[in-house]
């Protein structure tokens, strides 16, 4: 099910199932809106030319596809609990790490352009 529009408390998204049907643009005879699959629906028009012949051969192809409004659900709050890890040491640990790398490189390269 794939989120296709979110408000505050309310989201609506796509239900996983469509309905397909099809419509004789000549008698307006239809397969019903709810024929199933696309397959389905082909055979219904194969039949129904087979039967009428002369000019009932071509057809307008509906699909449906089924919407539902839910509530929004929050993600759970991580329970208390130590750190998270990374390769055994504590995420800030990386990120402070990560920072004062980047704080030399940068320093380097202003060295470097002065000089």
């Amino acid at each position: 099910m794939s989120t296709v529009l979110a408000g505050a408390e309310w989201v609506v998204r796509a239900e996983d199932e469509e309905a397909c049907g099809v419509i004789c643009l000549l008698c307006s005879a239809e397969s019903g809106p709810d024929a199933g699959s696309p397959r389905l629906a082909g055979v219904w028009a194969i039949e129904h030319a087979r039967r009428n012949v002369a000019g009932h051969d071509q057809f307008l192809a509906t699909a449906r596809v089924y919407w539902r409004a839910v509530p929004r659900t929050r993600p759970a709050a991580r329970p208390p609990g130590p750190e998270p890890m990374a390769k055994g040491r504590p995420v800030w640990a990386d990120v402070v790490a990560g920072s004062a790398l980047l704080g030399l490189v940068v320093l380097a390269a202003v060295t470097l352009s002065w000089g």
